[in-house]
């Protein structure tokens, strides 16, 4: 399915920004690798509200996106927005990553009515980073340049990634 998104020019640009992160997702079916793409994550921030658009490209004046949009805001880390779902904080956990602490947020995905879509959306860094199906023995890693967090989820021995 293609979505089309329709966006005009700012008034006021100070106020809008973007940036554009080379990302490959991968998948796992099974433990075992199902497969992977490249692609780009562009994120429009507005204030405080960060638009994460997979896919992007831009045809004349409409772009087309290859997947659900999810937008995190920067101030309020209760829940994300995945497409027109909210999924909801669950946990945290910190981790020793490069020399540093870095945050993994655990959301709960789940479309009210629906059967066998429900899983985990992982962020960090304002970025999603993996996500694991709840009903199905699938996840993807989402792994950028500066930030692939994909190696602390699958060696975390707790019941935070695997459950």
């Amino acid at each position: 399915m293609v979505s089309f998104i329709i966006s005009c020019k700012m008034d006021n640009e100070e106020e809008f920004s973007a940036k554009v992160f080379p990302v490959t997702i991968t998948e796992f079916a099974h433990n075992e690798i199902h497969h992977s793409d490249t692609t780009t994550l562009t994120i429009k921030k507005r204030n405080s509200l960060h638009t994460h658009i997979f896919g992007l490209k831009k045809t004349g004046e409409n772009e087309s996106i290859q997947w659900p949009t999810f937008q995190i805001h920067e101030k309020t880390k209760s829940q994300i927005q995945i497409g027109e779902v909210s999924a909801k904080l669950i946990t945290e956990k910190e981790y020793a990553f490069e020399k540093q602490n870095l945050v993994v947020r655990k959301y709960y995905y789940d479309i009210e009515n629906e059967y066998d879509e429900e899983g985990y959306f992982f962020t960090s860094r304002s970025r999603i980073v993996a996500f694991k199906s709840g009903a199905w023995n699938v996840y993807r890693f989402y792994q950028y340049k500066d930030l692939d967090v994909s190696q602390l989820l699958k060696k975390d021995t707790t019941d935070f990634f695997l459950d």
